[in-house]
């Protein structure tokens, strides 16, 4: 229902999940979120688009020898900070699906990176 209330707005770039799709809308998730979205606008113009398999595999899960590069998707709600150290000031939270890629890698801790993703640049811990 177009009428219905609104859970979340995603940022530009979240990868979802197709579950289910009724005409114009799909159902989707997005980490632990869940719920329905427009495809297309009434113009029948593209809000959503179907990634390639490549840009997919791209995206890496393997936490063992981070790299400049690499693109990862937040898996929790993860703390971007201003300055390498976890102790400076948290800058932005990135949601659960976020996909980043690693910019600059911490030299005293290598699971620290300097992330970049649509709006926000700045240091996360890749591991809790």
């Amino acid at each position: 229902d177009l009428d219905s209330e609104e859970l979340a707005q995603l940022p530009a770039g979240t990868l979802l999940q197709i579950l289910e799709v009724s005409g114009r809308r799909a159902k989707v998730s997005a980490g632990s979120l869940e719920g329905w979205i427009s495809k297309a606008t009434r113009l029948n113009e593209p809000l959503v688009r179907k990634q390639s398999a490549a840009a997919a595999a791209s995206v890496h899960c393997d936490l063992k020898d981070p790299a400049v590069g690499t693109k990862y998707e937040a898996k929790v709600m993860l703390a971007v900070h201003t300055e390498a150290s976890s102790a400076s000031e948290v800058k932005a939270k990135l949601k659960p699906g976020t996909v980043f890629s690693v910019v600059e890698l911490c030299p005293i801790d290598r699971y620290r990176v300097k992330m970049s993703a649509r709006m926000v640049t700045g240091w996360l811990s890749l591991v809790a």
